[in-house]
């Protein structure tokens, strides 16, 4: 036993890292952007929106050229009305519309999250309410951070339904016909 504690000679040396300095890097790194700048330049021009050179790379990036600005357009048959413009109004409609929709199961945090929430905001009243001198103050303190993790829930909630309603959308229901 005592002899597989001790350090052996005959071990191969532990091979030491190479490192590279910054300066080798950066000359790498100039001589693969100009292998590749002289690839571009053998095979055409490069297509519109497409850094040129080197020096085109920043503002190609920044104006957008890998990844589309323009908004999609709505689907047709579908004309937004004036309430559809606001965000928080549409979310109410999906949290709204997420509880009568057949299709769709509330994940379990909803499930269980929902009602506890609205339990503590009928406790909050009997308890915090109850005390003397400053139990509306507390009261009021715990019932806005009960309605923001109730609205914070929901909200997770009818993003996960919105995602279900384009997935269904897009695939067509599941299941049976």
């Amino acid at each position: 036993m005592a002899e597989a504690t001790e350090q052996r000679d005959d071990w191969p040396a532990v091979p030491t890292p190479e490192v590279e300095t910054v300066a080798d890097r950066l000359q790498k790194l100039e001589q693969a952007v100009s292998t590749l700048a002289e690839r571009a330049s053998r095979n055409g021009s490069s297509p519109d929106g497409l850094a040129h050179s080197y020096g085109g790379l920043v503002p190609a990036a920044l104006a957008g050229a890998l990844v589309p600005v323009v908004p999609q357009d709505p689907p047709p048959g579908t004309e937004p009305n004036f309430w559809d413009r606001f965000a928080v109004w549409r979310e109410f409609r999906l949290m709204v519309q997420m509880y009568f929709d057949p299709r769709y199961r509330l994940s379990r945090v909803c499930q269980f999250g929902m009602p506890a929430l609205l339990v503590l905001m009928i406790l909050n009243f009997f308890f915090l309410g109850a005390m003397p001198y400053i139990g509306f103050l507390l009261e009021r303190l715990a019932l806005v951070v009960l309605a923001v993790a109730l609205y914070k829930l929901l909200s997770w909630e009818a993003a996960r339904y919105s995602a279900v309603l384009r997935y269904l959308a897009q695939y067509g229901p599941v299941g049976r016909p």
